[in-house]
C-alpha cells in the first residue's frame, strides 16, 4: 500500500471507470485524462496544480493542460454519475 495516496488500490479508479461504462461516452486518451486527474486529486498534499499532474502521468503537462482549458468531452455525463453515486 503506498503512504502517498488516499486511493491504496492503483487500479481502484481505473475499476471504477470501468465499471460505469464511461468507456461509452469518452475516448480512450480522455478516460486516460481522467484517471490521471483522479488519481493525482486523491494524492497526499496535492494542490491542484498542473505542474503535480505531470507526476501521474506519461504525458507532458501541456499536454495535460491543453485537455483541461480546450478538451472536447461532454462533463455532465461524469458529473449525473457522481450525482447518482453520491450521499448527500
Amino acid at each position: 500500500m503506498s503512504h502517498t495516496a488516499i486511493v491504496p488500490e492503483s487500479n481502484a479508479i481505473r475499476n471504477y471507470l470501468l465499471q460505469h461504462q464511461l468507456s461509452l461516452y469518452f475516448s480512450k486518451p480522455v478516460l486516460t485524462h481522467v484517471e490521471t486527474y483522479m488519481t493525482a486529486a486523491t494524492a497526499k498534499g496535492f494542490r491542484g496544480k498542473v505542474t503535480a499532474l505531470a507526476e501521474y502521468s506519461d504525458r507532458h503537462r501541456t499536454t495535460l493542460g491543453h485537455f483541461l482549458a480546450e478538451g472536447v468531452w461532454d462533463k455532465t455525463v461524469l458529473q449525473n454519475k457522481v450525482k447518482t453515486e453520491s450521499h448527500f
